[in-house]
């Protein structure tokens, strides 16, 4: 996991409440917790008028050089401190106004290229579906130019792509057993102690054995709805609902790794409510994998 081009990285979460067609400060009174800000209906912004009641909390800002590929999660369980606090309050809002939604916003400085590796661990996909969270980021990735390190560029399609790789880590036992268990072959497996194949020197050997799918290639002008890709995943392992959710409980390590090249920034997506009570029931956690080529 080597994100050494990333030289540091500044980031929150952004929770907030559509109100619908009450005053924002309702939530303030049911929860005696003081918003960052609200948003009323008509009241004119920047540039241009709000459509939506909105009450809108922050977390600390996280400033982090470590190169964690977990990092985002402690935003996240910053938002689930204060939701905790009013647990009750928070379950009775979500139900009345449909959902929270929260955002993550991120600012990427970067020396290299920047590759972009984050992960949404099972513990936060479950407290995002306790409170019936839908979830948004938007990375902005910018230059450092304290620290310029000089390289030539690769050449990249213009075209951003994703795709999304399901991986099962079958322990001690051979993949074959997700194969014969689900009825599904594997995209490509992995033997533990068997060479990588190829022209890699003879110590290279796969030191896990692993089931992989991966889905087909999905080209867009934006990552907007890279969610999709999971659910092509997500579609075919519920055709084998229990079957995928025996082996979940088998081996409690499935593993959707998120692959994409993007020429985009901000490096914006969404992941809605219906997409992450699916990756519960598995009981799955997520790892992003990014190539974003800034030209």
């Amino acid at each position: 996991n080597n994100r050494m081009s990333v030289s540091k990285e500044i980031f929150q979460c952004y929770l907030w409440i559509d109100t619908g067609e009450e005053h924002p400060d309702t939530i303030t009174k049911q929860t005696r917790i003081k918003p960052s800000k609200i948003y009323i209906k008509g009241d004119k912004g920047n540039s241009r008028f709000f459509n939506q009641n909105v009450w809108e909390l922050h977390s600390a800002e996280h400033i982090d050089s470590s190169y964690r590929i977990n990092q985002y999660n402690d935003a996240f369980e910053d938002i689930f401190k204060i939701l905790d606090s009013c647990q009750s309050e928070f379950y009775f809002i979500k139900e009345k106004y449909h959902g929270i939604h929260i955002q993550l916003r991120a600012l990427t400085y970067y020396v290299d290229q920047p590759w972009l590796q984050f992960d949404l661990s099972t513990r936060v996909i479950e407290k995002l579906c306790d409170y019936h969270c839908s979830i948004d980021y938007q990375i902005t990735v910018q230059e450092d130019s304290n620290n310029i390190i000089s390289s030539e560029k690769s050449e990249v399609n213009s075209d951003t792509n994703y795709k999304c790789l399901l991986w099962i880590d079958t322990l001690n036992d051979k993949p074959d057993i997700v194969s014969e268990i689900v009825g599904i072959e594997p995209s490509r497996k992995q033997i533990k102690g068997a060479h990588m194949g190829g022209k890699k020197p003879p110590e290279a050997i796969w030191k896990i054995n692993t089931w992989e799918f991966v889905s087909p290639t999905r080209y867009a002008q934006n990552l907007w709805l890279l969610q999709e890709s999971f659910e092509d995943v997500l579609n075919m392992m519920d055709r084998r609902e229990k079957e995928f959710i025996a082996i979940a409980k088998k081996y409690d390590n499935i593993n959707f790794q998120l692959q994409s090249t993007t020429y985009l920034t901000p490096v914006s997506f969404k992941l809605d409510t219906d997409v992450l009570y699916k990756l519960k029931k598995y009981h799955g956690y997520v790892c992003f994998s990014i190539w974003t080529w800034i030209n």
